[in-house]
């Protein structure tokens, strides 16, 4: 399992995300995800939990580039480490 497939841009968490030429930080791009109460990882489906338990367990938000348009997706810690 990796957390790159499909040309996912590469991002450490907590970093900043390049998103359609400016930056997005993770942090409060989980906090307004979670704010919805939906949210799944893309590797494996686990429930996206509370923004400051998603924040504090290493929940990251990556952007895939594609032909048309980015898309943001989460990772849960699992498969984020699985990775590396």
């Amino acid at each position: 399992m990796s957390a790159q497939p499909g040309g996912a841009a590469p991002i450490r968490r907590g970093s900043p995300l390049p998103f359609l030429g400016a930056t997005m930080n993770v942090n409060e791009a989980l906090r307004a995800i979670c704010s919805t109460g939906e949210g799944f990882c893309w590797y494996c489906d686990s429930k996206l939990p509370a923004a400051d338990s998603a924040i504090r367990e290493g929940w990251d938000v990556q952007r895939m580039a594609g032909d048309r348009v980015a898309t943001i997706i989460l990772v849960c810690p699992t498969c984020l480490h699985a990775e590396g």
